[in-house]
């Protein structure tokens, strides 16, 4: 969740009557383009004085229309003294140039003045981009950051992959809280509202030392809407349509803020309803794939000096059909389905979501508090409890009308976690954050079967953070240690009667480098080596897991994962032209991975194929490259391309399932405001995947799927026909424009059936 700390000792100098107004200001490095959280605004014959929040950003409101002399500072920083005049268009940004570097002057920049494109934007999505993306998931959105792909199963159960790592390595944040949804596999997607994201950032690569052994190949944060500036009452309405599945969509978002003596209190509250029917490839249609979801969110934040609070509750729904082609009787019929060109059931378009069918309900609830003693000290104390539960129905294979009802897997875990740091600055530019994290995690089963045992696991971990401002850069250290303690109590399998006791502790050590080179050329250098204990899944899972349709086989011998990591980037801006390059080495030391069996199994729920998790040495490396040109106004064009080269060293062959090389370019027109229409745009964008032809030989059911090329359309506008009324938002989106019929080596039900033809995505917002 976006933190605003804006400290305001405020005393009104307006009488009723006259217009007030806000003066919206972010400070950042001058070097980095980095936010800095922290610095301090002070107001001349104005008692005002503010503190910039974790993007650098801040909000002084109730100011007269005069001019004003603001006095900018930061610790280890010039300090710069700014005349403004009011009222000022845009965004005020402030350039501090670090004291250790002399040559770079402090500057300014308002809004309306500098490309939207930042250094940060590269692995940002603002708002702006978000309403544009806006798909039935999250996983679909975040396929417009480069090196980004997703894991998908027909319908919407979706995920995110970044590098090859997804699932349990890739750690997701909803606001101040981890997302704790991916224990039990990957046949399901995130728990996410994307109606409920304002901004998305990515962090690329190991981020375990902030964020947890889960994060061993990156981190995703979700970040929720701002909180509303000034007091008042607003909101807005969204509405979605999308041909393909003939989905539905809508979302109401209320925000309202009161100002009080020294203080403010705000509220925000989101809700959003889905329903789709049956997915359609181009020639035929894709059974029982249709999904219903809801989910509501509140949020609450009270500000008073030098002490912020923020509430969060939230709560997602959703009913997700399985393919029902996947679902089959005998090994006769599978090894029919694994041959032909299409499934082997096709039923008629229904939204009626029928057997098998998962039901999935996540709650989640978060506290955090947040003191600042001054620009130097700051201490957060941060409380996540969370509820998974996912309740699998299998196909009509029951042969005991009486268990028909009931769920052939029923899984709940309760999440507890709290997390403190505490931030120092000192002197010479140094800065210094220590922080522990405390988890216990309970999960319980029943229905008529389990994937999984029951267990509980407790995790403890203390982490620092160091930061050196230097010359023209900064180099950073920080070192982690976690311990994790997991108890599965006595379950039967089969008529075995066993019980498992595992702990494991290790550490996590990264260190980076960032220099502004010459010419402008911003280099990065990361080194980490990172540590994560198996998920109970990997260790004890054995069963059918119906999302995927295959069966799955745990082991129990697996030991934790080791990886050492180097990661280089080159970014530079000039004008309008933003370019960046990121190489990577990755080397892990007893990769965790899922292999097929030789045959699949029979179980008295149908045939299905087998996979088993096994434990290799590995090495993952590649590149992401992009070049773009985006003026404010005009033509604009992009070109990305990414490649992964995955390598299983133990057996020395390639990894299975990671995601085939791929390239895109996009170009379109962004017109001046013409009469009711507010920056108006055009665009396509064209994008090649490779066949995945890196794969391990005669292991797999199907050879990789061939190479594809998609073409995707989009545009929109804001339409404000009328005066004092506000524009009416509207977009579209046209995927696989050609209706081209393809299969993603990433799709696991690729064996089965083509992936989803056109869709054509029309979005509405109504902001008040």
């Amino acid at each position: 969740m976006s933190l605003l700390i804006c400290f305001c000792s405020l005393v009104s100098t307006t009488s009723w009557g006259q217009t007030t107004y806000k003066l919206h200001v972010q400070v950042v490095d001058s070097l980095s383009d980095e936010p800095l959280q922290g610095a301090t605004i002070a107001l001349s014959k104005h008692r005002h004085l503010c503190f910039t929040d974790a993007s650098g950003k801040t909000v002084i409101d109730s100011l007269l229309q005069t001019s004003y002399w603001l006095h900018v500072s930061y610790i280890g920083y010039h300090h710069i003294d700014v005349n403004i005049t009011l009222p000022y268009k845009g965004e005020l940004k402030i350039y501090l140039c670090p004291e250790s570097h002399h040559l770079h002057e402090t500057t300014i920049h308002g809004k309306e003045s500098n490309s939207n494109f930042t250094k940060r934007n590269s692995m940002l999505l603002n708002a702006e981009e978000i309403s544009k993306r806006q798909d039935q998931n999250l996983a679909a959105m975040l396929k417009g950051f480069n090196g980004v792909t997703m894991l998908s199963s027909a319908g919407n159960a979706a995920k995110p992959v970044v590098r090859g790592m997804h699932g349990i390595r890739l750690t997701t944040l909803q606001g101040n809280a981890r997302l704790e949804g991916q224990q039990w596999g990957e046949d399901h997607g995130l728990e996410v509202d994307p109606f409920a994201v304002s901004q998305v950032e990515l962090i690329k690569g190991a981020a375990t030392v902030e964020y947890g052994p889960e994060a061993i190949g990156g981190v995703i944060k979700l970040l929720p809407k701002d909180w509303r500036d000034s007091a008042g009452f607003g909101g807005s309405i969204s509405l979605q349509s999308h041909t393909n599945n003939k989905q539905g969509a809508a979302n109401l978002s209320l925000e309202a803020r009161r100002n009080l003596k020294e203080a403010w209190f705000a509220i925000k509250g989101n809700t959003s309803f889905r329903k789709a029917g049956d997915s359609k490839s181009p020639s035929y249609n894709i059974s029982n794939t249709g999904f219903e979801e809801f989910a509501g969110k509140v949020d609450m934040a009270y500000l008073r000096k030098h002490l912020f609070v923020e509430f969060s509750f939230s709560n997602f729904q959703t009913i997700q059909g399985i393919f029902a082609g996947a679902h089959l009787g005998n090994l006769n019929d599978l090894n029919l389905a694994l041959n032909a060109d299409k499934p082997l059931i096709i039923e008629p378009f229904t939204y009626h979501v029928k057997r098998p069918f998962q039901r999935v309900n996540h709650t989640l609830l978060n506290g955090k508090i947040t003191y600042v003693f001054s620009p130097r000290k700051k201490y957060t104390l941060n409380y996540t409890q969370q509820v998974n539960r996912r309740q699998e129905y299998d196909a009509e294979f029951i042969y005991n009308s009486a268990l028909r009802d009931r769920p052939a897997m029923d899984l709940e875990v309760q999440t507890f976690q709290v997390e403190q740091a505490f931030e120092l600055k000192l002197k010479h530019h140094l800065f210094i954050k220590i922080g522990s994290s405390s988890q216990w995690k309970k999960n319980t089963e029943e229905g008529l079967q389990f994937i999984i045992p029951a267990f509980n696991a407790f995790s403890q971990a203390a982490y620092a953070l160091l930061k050196q401002d230097l010359p023209n850069g900064s180099l950073s250290f920080g070192l982690r240690y976690d311990a994790r303690w997991i108890e599965v109590p006595n379950y039967r399998r089969f008529s075995t009667l066993l019980s498992h006791y595992r702990n494991f502790g290790g550490t996590t050590f990264i260190a980076s480098w960032q220099q502004q080179l010459p010419k402008e050329i911003l280099l990065r250098v990361n080194l980490s080596s990172g540590f994560r204990p198996p998920a109970v899944n990997e260790l004890y899972s054995y069963g059918l897991h119906y999302g995927i349709a295959s069966f799955e086989m745990g082991n129990n011998s697996i030991e934790p994962e080791r990886t050492w990591l180097g990661d280089v980037s080159f970014r530079k801006q000039k004008g309008n032209w933003f370019g960046e390059l990121n190489a990577f080495a990755q080397y892990y030391n007893g990769f965790i991975y899922k292999s097929p069996l030789s045959d699949p199994i029979l179980t008295i729920r149908g045939a299905f194929p087998a996979f088993e998790f096994k434990q290799s040495n590995g090495l993952f490396a590649g590149y992401e490259f992009s070049l773009a040109y985006q003026p404010t106004t005009g033509w604009q064009s992009a070109v990305q391309a990414s490649y992964l080269y995955a390598q299983n060293l133990s057996q020395n062959q390639a990894f299975i399932f990671m995601p085939a090389n791929r390239a895109s370019w996009s170009f379109g027109y962004k017109a001046k405001n013409w009469k009711s229409f507010l920056e108006p745009y055009l665009s396509m964008e064209t994008q090649w995947v490779a066949q995945q032809k890196r794969v391990p030989q005669n292991i797999d059911f199907a050879d990789p799927p061939a190479a594809y090329h998609l073409i995707h359309l989009s545009g929109g506008a804001a339409l404000n026909p009328w005066k004092n009324v506000n524009p009416l938002y509207l977009n579209f989106t046209i995927n696989n424009l050609l209706n081209q019929s393809y299969r993603d080596y990433q799709s696991r039900y690729r064996y089965f059936t083509a992936d989803p033809g056109l869709n054509f995505i029309i979005r509405i917002t109504i902001k008040f």
